[in-house]
Order: structure tokens, then sequence, then C-alpha cells
């Protein structure tokens, strides 16, 4: 694919720097800490897991876990070129090809507007550069062209794909009883597959609950009091079972653990990416009134 002849290169071109662009940019070395580009797919907290604040009665919230996923890398090149006032950004499939073809040849009647030829590339944490993206010259002393839209993240994903309150099942449902077993299991959506546009991007989720958990005691979330389970259970088999041994007002904290994929494409995406979206927790809350009950005495007779 050829670029616009509108954005040439100049004659000063660096025989070293069209070597170095010839070939996919890979991702920059690997990262210690949460980065969009780490080769060895460092798991990072998209927000904090350990010190999350409870969701109160009739809200949700959720909270994500993934590995990076991919985004654009913007190099400058260093290579000369034209530029015209009302600069923009060229979609190609391949970035190598298209600064080969990029003539080295302008007509000097032509007003010069210096400039560099810039590249975004479309970067795979698990695969390294894909040399797809975009291309352009930005203008000396100027910032170039607007940028596109960042590729969703998975926790935007994560967001967008988990709006619904998951039930919370509970036996007895109104109120607790002292010294008998409350039952709970979950009977909302196990699987799902979503479809969603997010910043000009199209994505197609495909999701699934693989756990289920029961904060007995409330909103500090020590997992002192915590059920948990794979299985959602159901009324007559419940997922989890627990005995109040004193009677209290207490929160009850419902969180139901999602895994999935995506497959995402748009501008600068030739064809589709991949997303592992990792995992994200779905959490609801109810207050429940846990009350003791007194077998009368029967006298003597």
């Amino acid at each position: 694919m050829t670029v616009p002849v509108t954005k040439r290169l100049g004659v000063s071109i660096s025989v070293f720097a069209v070597a170095l662009l010839a070939s996919p940019i890979g991702p920059v070395g690997a990262q210690t800490q949460c980065s969009a580009v780490d080769p060895l797919g460092t798991r990072c907290s998209v927000t904090d897991e350990t010190k999350h604040s409870a969701p109160t009665p009739g809200t949700t919230t959720v909270r994500s876990q993934a590995p990076p996923g991919p985004r654009y890398v913007w190099v400058n090149t260093s290579i000369r070129c034209e530029a015209e006032t009302a600069d923009q950004w060229s979609q190609v499939n391949s970035i190598s090809n298209s600064l080969r073809s990029i003539s080295s040849i302008y007509r000097t009647s032509e007003a010069i507007v210096p400039g560099e030829v810039w590249v975004g590339e479309l970067v795979d944490p698990r695969l390294g550069g894909t040399d797809a993206g975009y291309i352009g010259c930005v203008a000396d002393g100027t910032s170039g062209p607007p940028k596109p839209p960042p590729l969703p993240t998975a926790e935007q994903i994560w967001g967008e794909a988990l709006t619904y309150v998951p039930p919370i099942n509970l036996d007895p449902k109104v109120r607790g009883l002292t010294g008998m077993e409350t039952r709970m299991w979950y009977s909302g959506p196990t699987s799902d597959s979503v479809d969603l546009t997010l910043n000009g991007y199209w994505i197609r989720a495909e999701i699934r609950a693989v756990g289920f958990g029961w904060d007995m005691g409330g909103a500090n979330l020590d997992g002192s009091t915590t059920q948990y389970s794979t299985a959602a259970g159901s009324s007559d088999s419940p997922a989890a079972t627990h005995t109040y041994t004193t009677a209290s007002n207490v929160r009850i904290i419902h969180e139901v653990t999602w895994v999935g994929n995506a497959t995402m494409g748009g501008p600068g995406i030739p064809g589709a990416v991949d997303i592992d979206l990792g995992q994200a927790v779905l959490a609801t809350a109810r207050d429940y009134e846990v009350i003791q009950v007194r077998t009368p005495l029967v006298p003597g007779g």
C-alpha cells in the first residue's frame, strides 16, 4: 500500500533508519509493573483487590484483573519528509512496505513544509509488533494530527459487559436464625456473548462465571466469614451454607467471578485481535437480620 503523495520523503533519508523500520517494531523490554506492552504477560490489578470497598445494598461494583492488552506504540522514525498543514494519519496493513514505497523525490517548485515520519504500530503483548497501524508526516514544531482513540482495555470491556445485579438467594429469605443454617445459591446467568462498541472499535466478548462467594459478615472483606463455591447451586442443593451463632444485623456481600476472552476490530486493526480479559468480580450486597429464637420451656406436670 502506498502512502499519499502529499507525504513524501526528503532526500536526506537515513539508510539506517529505513533498515530499522523495515521490520515490525517489537515490544519494549519486559516490565515489572502493569504495562500495555509486556511480553511476559504480567497480570496486574486494574483496581485494588485487597482494599476495595463493599458495595451498598442494591448497587454493584466490578473489579478486574487481566494481562496487558493490545495497544498502539507511536514512534518518531527521524525520517525527514514534507508535510501538509493539515496533517493526517494513513491506515496501513504493512508499515514496513509503506515506508519502502514512499517516494524520495519531491518537486522543488512546491512549498516545502518540513516534518518527520511517525508511525503508530499495533502491538500485541503476546505476539509483538503486527506491522499494521498508522503512518504520517508530522510537521516540525507541531504535535501532529490527533491520534486515533486508544484501544479499549479489559477493565472497560468488563464494565460494559457486567451490568446486571446478581440475585442474592438466601434461605431463610427474610431473616436468619441463630443455630440454623442459612443456605445460599446463585440463579443468574453463567455465560454470555456480548457485542460492544467502545472508542469506535467493535468487540465480541465471550464470558463465563466460574466462582460464587458470599461474605456473611459484612463490610470487613477479610475472608473470615466468606463461603465460596465453584458451583452455582440451587434452592434444593445450595452452593454454600453458614450458621450464625449470635443475633445481629449483617451485610451480606455476594460476589460472582467471571473469566473471558474477546475479539476486537476497527480502525487501524487488520482483521481482528484477541484479548485475554483475565477475570472480573461482580459484587452486590444486601442487609440481613439474624435473630435468636428461644424454645419456650414447658412446665413439668
